[in-house]
């Protein structure tokens, strides 16, 4: 039997088939989440963020002072951390599975049948938009946006809602397709005890 080299830790394992992700961490307003792409020596004090251009500024702080044994310092008040959708895709599309469901679901689309539909690529709205030879690599992602309170759902004490971004690939058929491992994390969102659509927006 021939000797098969077959990684005893499973880091060794990620290291030869993952590529590490590409991270980018910037300043967000802990009050309405914007996360403006200020330069590095340029970050305001306070949010500058308005809902409309004669409205108030946010105006909540973007530091805090934080205690160390060292001494005193000043860090920021928040940050929204995010993945590189396009560092992220090259690694996806050539993991072999990956690459043989992408050709296989494009092989195997349905004909047209009138008012029945078993999945959104056979939708007339789908089609309008990216047509019917879109190709295996052509990739089209749908978001998903969940919340959850950080401190458990309890009714007295500190409140505050965090939630995940992700983004999963329609190319793939759908029993893949909301797999865990086939998800592209944008970002975990900073916890924030004003969960609103404006604030969801800023994310976006």
């Amino acid at each position: 039997m021939p000797h098969l080299a077959i990684p005893r830790d499973v880091r060794t394992a990620y290291k030869r088939y993952f590529t590490e992700p590409k991270i980018t961490r910037k300043v967000c307003c802990p009050d309405c989440l914007n996360s403006s792409e200020y330069p590095v020596d340029e970050v305001p004090l306070t949010c500058t963020y308005r809902t409309s251009p004669k409205s108030k500024p946010c105006g909540a702080s973007l530091f805090r002072t934080v205690r160390t044994r060292k001494g005193e310092r000043i860090d920021s008040s928040c940050l929204l951390t995010t993945q590189s959708l396009s560092s992220w895709i090259p690694s996806f599309v050539k993991r072999k599975p990956i690459d043989d469901a992408l050709h296989e679901h494009f092989q195997n689309q349905r004909p047209d049948t009138p008012n029945e539909f078993h999945d959104v690529r056979e939708s007339p709205g789908y089609k309008s938009i990216y047509g019917d030879d879109d190709g295996p690599y052509n990739l089209v992602f749908g978001i998903y946006v969940d919340w959850f309170q950080v401190f458990k759902m309890k009714i007295r004490g500190k409140k505050a809602s965090s939630g995940v971004i992700a983004l999963y690939c329609l190319n793939l058929p759908p029993h893949l397709r909301y797999e865990p491992e086939n998800l592209f994390i944008v970002g975990i969102t900073p916890p924030t005890s004003k969960t609103n659509h404006r604030n969801i927006d800023n994310l976006l």
